[in-house]
């Protein structure tokens, strides 16, 4: 049987009880309607205000896990890129990809736009004068 139970409000022990008082019973699924609970979840007409956009959320997301400042702008780039991604199936490589590439094929990295490296440009700065 499929039990369709009206509460008053959430009850984490409904199954058990429902158990106890059909033994004979197989429940195969139970529904729990309480008062408000599907207007709340359902009814979007409810909501008024704009909801925020997913560049909002993890840019928001992100400075409390420790991304900020550039790294934060370089991750919504190149979630930004992702997103712009015209074939997920085969997507465009990235910096850092095309440059690994280079070096492996032994070709010159003349050639290789470096402005999107996740490394800032202090950093290669400092791997030449090395």
């Amino acid at each position: 049987m499929k039990a369709v139970v009206d509460v008053d409000a959430p009850n984490h022990f409904l199954a058990e009880t429902l158990a106890k008082l059909l033994p004979q019973a197989t429940i195969v699924g139970i529904e729990e309607r309480f008062p408000g609970a599907a207007g709340q979840v359902l009814d979007r007409t409810a909501i008024t205000a704009e909801l925020p956009s997913i560049d909002d959320l993890l840019r928001d997301y992100l400075p409390g896990r420790g991304t900020t400042g550039r790294a934060l702008d370089h991750v919504m780039a190149t979630f930004s890129d992702l997103q712009a991604e015209p074939d997920p199936a085969e997507p465009a490589p990235c910096c850092e990809e095309t440059l690994l590439t280079a070096v492996i094929a032994g070709e010159s990295l003349d050639g290789v736009d470096r402005s999107r490296l996740l490394i800032g440009a202090e950093a290669t700065r400092t791997e030449d004068v090395r």
